[in-house]
């Protein structure tokens, strides 16, 4: 099974879209809320560089920046 980590606001609607998607297609993920989670957010630029959201990291590896339905499908069925 694919490790889904998603970094995200609570006001971002693409962040609401990506989560609809994961949950639309019954994918276990990770939600952090980079707004109340400092140590997330580190993470997060220092695997991407960017502090755009949202952003999906796949395997610890994949970084996916917004909604592309088809990468995601991709890096999750690479797993």
């Amino acid at each position: 099974m694919a490790k889904i980590e998603l970094f995200s606001t609570p006001t971002c609607p693409y962040c609401r879209l990506v989560r609809n998607f994961l949950q639309e297609k019954g994918l276990n993920f990770t939600d952090y809320d980079i707004t109340k989670d400092l140590d997330a957010f580190e993470r997060m630029f220092k695997t991407t560089g960017y502090t755009t959201v949202p952003t999906l990291i796949i395997n610890d590896k994949e970084v996916i920046i917004g909604l592309d339905e088809e990468r995601i499908l991709k890096a999750v069925n690479e797993s």
